[in-house]
């Protein structure tokens, strides 16, 4: 059974001792360094060559842990546990936590929070990373998944990425500002681009729209969660009832796209517009 060599970055000195009790009866754990600063991060890990890094986000500072990241650069060949104080909200808002939302498990994120009442939950996150390790292509997608990561930490607004389900051929990380619209279609979604190509992501489209909804994103429908920066007009009533009963929205795209608007969303949608100064749109 493989051995996962892993090094502790974390400058607290309880979930330093927190982490190693929780690894300490696991055969497939070996704790080979631990650091407490951003420093002391980069030296260890590059001396030792782990296979996973329990990273914590605060050395003291929020976002140290990500400089970590950014200085290791192309030379990471290793797993991480991302671990923050934060309550799981707060880092959504903060990051946009396109991994977790996507459900591909590339990144495992630690919710110190959630493990003081789940003691079992780093063991859970080490034992997915090992099952994951037994795919030949893990490897390629991990690579993506930093990419993807890192372009999210140093971007903002519609400039941020996000991993798409992939296939052998390509990586599928596209920008948001290249999102016309995502369809959901029970448990996949399906996202469709400005040149006319479509991806797909799991998950749910609620889960998605609580992530997206601050990058300029409105969830109009069940089934529809639409880029408001592609919308070329919307019609406030019901025109076609084919459509939701609040209206209809007309995507700038080709072919022309016209999606339904639901009517419970048609006031919050038209305040969405009129705050982006989109009010010119409104019909």
């Amino acid at each position: 059974m493989e051995t996962l060599r892993t090094v502790i970055v974390e400058d607290d000195d309880y979930w330093i001792n927190s982490f190693q009790h929780c690894l300490y009866e696991l055969k497939e754990v070996e704790v080979v360094g631990i650091a407490k600063n951003k420093e002391e991060a980069i030296q260890v890990i590059s001396a030792q060559k782990p296979d996973l890094v329990i990273l914590d986000i605060e050395l003291p500072n929020y976002g140290e842990g990500f400089e970590v990241l950014e200085i290791l650069g192309n030379s990471i060949d290793f797993d991480i546990i991302i671990s923050t104080a934060h309550v799981r909200s707060e880092y959504m808002m903060q990051y946009g936590d396109f991994n977790t939302l996507l459900e591909h498990s590339l990144i495992q994120i630690l919710f110190k929070q959630e493990l003081q009442t789940e003691p079992n939950l780093l063991v859970s996150r080490i034992q997915t990373i090992i099952q994951n390790r037994q795919s030949d292509e893990y490897q390629k997608w991990r690579a993506a998944a930093f990419k993807c990561l890192r372009t999210n930490i140093n971007s903002d607004g519609q400039e941020k990425d996000i991993l798409c389900d992939w296939n052998t051929y390509e990586e599928q990380i596209i920008k948001l500002k290249e999102i016309l619209y995502i369809k959901s279609d029970q448990n996949y979604n399906h996202i469709h681009i400005t040149d006319q190509r479509t991806k797909m992501i799991r998950g749910s489209l609620s889960k998605i729209s609580l992530v997206l909804e601050q990058y300029q994103f409105f969830r109009i429908h069940k089934s529809y969660l639409v880029n408001l920066n592609h919308i070329e007009r919307a019609i406030l009533n019901n025109t076609r009832k084919t459509l939701g009963t609040g209206g209809e929205i007309h995507i700038n795209s080709m072919p022309f796209t016209i999606l339904p608007l639901a009517r419970n969303q048609r006031k919050r949608f038209s305040e969405n517009l009129i705050e982006l100064h989109k009010n010119f749109l409104i019909n």
